[in-house]
């Protein structure tokens, strides 16, 4: 870190909790910093005709991105919304893990480890209601995500889980447009046309467990059948 030009701008990679472990160390030193998808910056690479995936190559890379796309800083996030981040995630994977003891339950025969996968599915239920309290806990302590969260929930359609996941992973609502919001969701269609051909879609665009958390719900509103002229233009 004291080699860091606290004047300059560091770009870096979202990769979970090494991101954020950077994240906390630049925000305390006061280092301005930006955040890129790495799925951008790869393709941002392959435009610039860089093919080769090295440490090396990736940090030239960043660093063009950076200077081309005149990157402005982030604002650092709250500590509790990382901590949120790892409750969600660990929330994910005990949903997995549901999900695998289920389907075994369904293909064994023996006694023994049906009683065990009995068990198990009971401390995986056990743990999601603790998982959940604890993401609640963390909520009403904030003034302001406690009346997000209660605007969310009041929505026909979205559930407490799903209202976790956008308080989560979409901490800018309320400070952007409505299109903004959908954009970053995955919601919004965005225009794909070649030839004759013309549609939007929202796969691969967006935050994906936003998008499959808020699809279903948004269908009485006929987000789903959007007419050519609805598309967002990139």
């Amino acid at each position: 870190m004291d080699k860091i030009d606290s004047t300059g701008l560091v770009v870096l990679e979202a990769s979970g909790v090494y991101h954020r472990r950077l994240e906390n160390s630049l925000s305390g030193e006061a280092v301005p910093y930006s955040k890129v998808n790495p799925r951008q910056a790869r393709r941002f690479a392959e435009v610039t005709g860089k093919i080769a995936k090295t440490d090396k190559v990736d940090a030239a890379v960043l660093a063009k991105m950076g200077a081309i796309l005149e990157l402005a800083p982030q604002t650092p996030k709250a500590e509790y919304l990382n901590t949120l981040r790892e409750l969600m995630t660990a929330r994910r994977g005990l949903i997995k893990d549901r999900v695998t003891v289920r389907t075994r339950e369904q293909t064994t025969t023996q006694k023994l480890l049906k009683r065990h996968l009995k068990e198990r599915l009971a401390q995986v239920e056990k743990h999601l209601e603790q998982i959940d309290q604890a993401i609640l806990d963390l909520v009403t302590q904030d003034a302001e995500l406690t009346a997000r969260f209660e605007i969310l929930i009041s929505i026909p359609g979205i559930s407490k889980v799903t209202t976790f996941s956008m308080l989560i992973e979409m901490p800018e609502l309320g400070e952007m447009s409505g299109k903004q919001a959908a954009c970053l969701a995955g919601l919004a269609p965005i225009s794909r046309q070649s030839g004759e051909s013309k549609n939007g879609r929202c796969k691969d665009i967006g935050l994906q467990e936003i998008c499959r958390g808020s699809w279903l719900p948004i269908q009485p509103f006929g987000v789903a059948s959007v007419s050519p002229d609805a598309v967002v233009q990139p």
